[in-house]
């Protein structure tokens, strides 16, 4: 039986292992999971299947709220998990954490269209959902968070985020990430492409099928005698890495989509990551 929280998938929790914390955290929700219901007994492992995963990103500039400095750059991810029940009704405490010295601005859960008020215990928000049996339910997720800064002196900004399947009954179906760059590029356009654009060889991101970091010279646009970027060349110029490989572009969004998997170790291969050179800085 599982009595400790399941953790669902947050932002730059791959960052969070990196500083030694994530043992911490986990030994954290072990400590403050509830009891067992007594009329609802938790799910066995391997009975809740995750079934499809969308993660929508979308980063834009703040006009100063939350106490965030106008023109500062803040993310909003939306998260629709939708799991299917093989077995008898039960309760999943699912948990999302957030890194101690990077909270949330806004968090909200949702089950099947309705509000599912989370308890914050230190860094996890908790919410104990109910898996009828036979059925299937969707959670939903809204956070909004500041982007970190990688590199104060380069100016390089980034984010990060991970799909797992650990603890859940495989294969994941469908995973749909998403990644909105549109009101990024209006502003680097409107206001941030002039003198931006370095002209010395630097990291860009492959186009199209591969992320591998390519060494590239990209020329020098300058609004005044030539056409502002297009998409594709705000990408190459100001993207220094999209991972993992195989995106696709959509107007001005990047995307991928993955179908069956099993491998508990997948998320590990496959984080997604976004860096960019925080021209606004």
């Amino acid at each position: 039986m599982i009595h400790s929280c399941r953790i669902t998938d947050n932002p730059m929790l791959r960052r969070c292992a990196r500083h030694g914390l994530l043992l911490w955290a986990a030994l954290a929700i072990l400590w403050t999971a509830p009891a067992l219901h007594a009329d609802c007994p938790y799910c066995p492992f391997g009975q809740i299947q995750k079934v499809s995963v969308r993660k929508y990103y979308t980063l834009f500039f703040s006009s100063g709220q939350h106490g965030v400095p106008a023109g500062q750059p803040l993310m909003r991810e939306i998260s629709l998990t939708r799991c299917r029940n093989y077995g008898s009704t039960c309760v999943i405490t699912v948990c999302t954490a957030e890194l101690p010295f990077h909270p949330y601005l806004e968090f909200r859960k949702s089950v099947n269209g309705q509000p599912a008020p989370a308890q914050k215990i230190f860094w996890s928000y908790s919410t104990d959902v109910t898996f009828p049996a036979g059925q299937e339910v969707e959670i939903r997720e809204d956070m909004l968070l500041q982007v970190l800064q990688k590199d104060l002196q380069a100016k390089i900004d980034f984010f990060e985020d991970v799909v797992t399947n650990s603890a859940w009954r495989p294969p994941i179906e469908n995973v749909w990430v998403v990644v909105d760059l549109g009101k990024m590029y209006d502003s680097f356009r409107q206001g941030g492409a002039l003198g931006q654009i370095p002209s010395g060889p630097g990291q860009t991101p492959a186009f199209g099928l591969s992320s591998t970091p390519l060494r590239s010279s990209p020329p020098i646009i300058d609004p005044r005698s030539t056409p502002l970027p297009t998409f594709p060349q705000f990408l190459t110029s100001q993207m220094v890495q999209l991972l993992p490989a195989g995106y696709r572009i959509q107007g001005n969004t990047l995307w991928w989509h993955w179908k069956q998997i099993s491998d508990p170790g997948w998320g590990d291969r496959n984080t997604l990551h976004v860096e960019w050179r925080a021209w606004y800085r």
